[in-house]
């Protein structure tokens, strides 16, 4: 979810976001001053929408990370497989992915 999309939600005051350059900081804060809920239109909400379903056709295993299958009793790293997965297909480089299967997950 982005920014704008996180400051359009009608229950949220207060958005946490990494920052490590002065200008991630100034960009951060005109963002904020910009947002609001209801601030989107149907128009941008719409595309935001297609946007994320586009972003999810790419990604053919939909795991958020969240580690619940782990810890594997076979010892399998899950989450780290199938986001090595995912961006193989997402950037249709299966070579890539091959190599990071075989190498230390991070």
């Amino acid at each position: 979810m982005g920014p704008a999309l996180v400051w359009h939600q009608p229950d949220v005051s207060l958005a946490l976001s990494g920052m490590s350059t002065m200008a991630q900081v100034v960009e951060n804060v005109a963002i904020a001053d910009r947002a609001g809920a209801g601030r989107l239109s149907a128009d941008e909400l719409q595309l935001l929408e297609r946007v994320r379903q586009a972003y999810q056709g790419l990604c053919p295993v939909p795991c958020t990370a969240c580690r619940y299958c782990m810890p594997c009793p076979s010892g399998v790293e899950i989450p780290s497989i199938f986001r090595i997965y995912n961006e193989s297909c997402m950037y249709a480089d299966p070579l890539m992915g091959r190599m990071r299967y075989k190498g230390p997950f991070a």
